[in-house]
């Protein structure tokens, strides 16, 4: 619910004297069912922008088709949009590109378990063969309870995961952190909780993780019943933290001792030091081509206290 917002602050505010046709600047790759809920809340709340959007639909055999032809049809901030069928395999291959210095980055798409229809997104470099670095690869997923239909996928593009995006909804936190918590709820009524709610614990991302050989594990779409730690209030700040390290080790245990499902790509004896970290506002993780940099690097760590002045303090002070 969060796009039309989005949309009408990227794509300015429509003025008398803005062109009648106007620049496509923001493409959407969705569901089915998402051109239609645009154009039904930009209609009853009377957004005009001053530039376009347009909606890529992926989808499955039954889908319904909302058109973008006859033109009139479509939202005056709409342009025509694709409507992507996916393959005899159910995923959406090769489904947009974008430049980079290695070459394009290809995108691809498959159905996750949710309760709703939900995507998880792969973006990866192109394959190159030696002397050239192995391609990085990102994996992104949206709510799910198990993304493990996207296993072939994953398996069938090139290179390592370098990160895994995996949403952790609801945790069990232990009595030594925080008492009132543990004894309203056992790891068995969160977990059974989830589930019916197509959500996953920290337990489950690790999980994922383990089983498609990430190399880094970030945790997102957190629980509101897990405050982020507050830089305005530092009496909280400790519970908080404490409360998402919780959360951080359980992902990165299940992960350490979950074994890979995917053909082994790590040289017999080589230690990996893999730590989950849960997501924050302006985090930043950077990925250096394999083999050139060290393994990972978080910026501006939920809880962490960014140094007076650092780039990530001056981005954050100048967004709150």
């Amino acid at each position: 619910m969060g796009i039309p917002t989005l949309l009408r602050n990227v794509l300015g505010i429509h003025h008398p004297d803005s062109p009648a046709d106007k620049v496509l600047k923001v493409n959407i790759y969705g569901p089915a069912g998402l051109r239609s809920m645009l154009r039904t809340i930009f209609a009853l709340t009377h957004t005009r922008t001053a530039e376009a959007y347009a909606v890529h639909e992926l989808l499955s055999p039954g889908d319904p088709i909302t058109p973008c032809e006859p033109p009139h049809i479509r939202h005056s901030s709409e342009a025509p949009g694709r409507d992507i069928m996916c393959d005899d395999d159910g995923f959406w291959r090769n489904i947009a590109s974008g430049h980079s210095p290695r070459g394009e980055v290809i995108v691809q798409a498959g159905p996750i378990l949710h309760r709703d229809p939900c995507i998880g997104y792969i973006f990866h470099e192109p394959p190159n063969g030696p002397p050239f670095p192995e391609p990085r690869k990102i994996v992104v997923l949206g709510d799910t309870s198990s993304a493990t239909d996207l296993t072939p996928l994953i398996s069938s593009t090139p290179g390592r995961i370098s990160l895994l995006v995996h949403e952790s909804t609801d945790a069990w936190i232990p009595p030594n952190i925080d008492t009132s918590l543990a004894a309203r709820r056992s790891p068995e009524l969160v977990k059974q909780k989830c589930l019916e709610h197509g959500h996953s614990t920290p337990l489950q991302a690790g999980q994922c993780a383990g089983q498609w050989d990430a190399e880094r594990l970030v945790l997102n779409h957190i629980g509101s019943r897990f405050p982020a730690p507050s830089f305005a209030e530092p009496r909280s700040k400790k519970y908080r933290t404490a409360i998402m390290r919780e959360i951080e080790r359980q992902a990165t245990e299940a992960w350490n001792t979950t074994p890979s499902v995917l053909p082994p790509r790590v040289e017999e004896g080589q230690i990996q030091q893999r730590q989950a970290i849960a997501a924050s506002d302006f985090m930043s993780v950077h990925i250096p081509v394999h083999g050139t940099g060290p393994p990972s690097e978080y910026n501006g760590r939920r809880g962490d206290n960014p140094k007076r002045g650092s780039n990530w303090d001056k981005r954050r002070r100048m967004n709150t």
